[in-house]
């Protein structure tokens, strides 16, 4: 609630973790999550994308200023959505949001990659 602080010339100001506790906590959240859960390699990494798009929506809610707070994490659906209301209405329902179909298409990829020992 509030507004966000802001440095001597108006900047919002950022949280600066330099420390090594935010990656070690989620990390435990991970493996306390996941790890004793026996599914194959395409659900776990379906799993892991789902687990990193919710991750950082909600630290984008709790860090980013003007990020909707949106109570669900499915960002087809709130893309969707904000399509429909701009085309019926005329206005952004989440002026903030950033629809994943408004950028080109490219080669770049971000996936889990295996790692394994050359005898594999």
């Amino acid at each position: 609630s509030g507004e966000p602080r802001t440095d001597s010339c108006g900047n919002a100001l950022y949280d600066c973790s330099r420390g090594s506790n935010h990656p070690e906590a989620h990390h435990k959240g991970l493996v306390t999550t996941f790890g004793t859960w026996n599914v194959g390699v395409w659900m776990a990494s379906a799993l892991l994308k789902w687990h990193r798009q919710c991750y950082n929506q909600r630290v984008s809610e709790r860090l980013r200023p003007g990020f909707p707070v949106l109570g669900m994490c499915d960002k087809w659906l709130i893309d969707l959505l904000q399509v429909l209301v701009s085309l019926n209405w005329s206005f952004l329902l989440f002026p903030e949001w950033s629809n994943t179909s408004d950028y080109a298409p490219t080669d770049e990829t971000f996936d889990t990659v295996p790692l394994h020992s050359t005898e594999l």
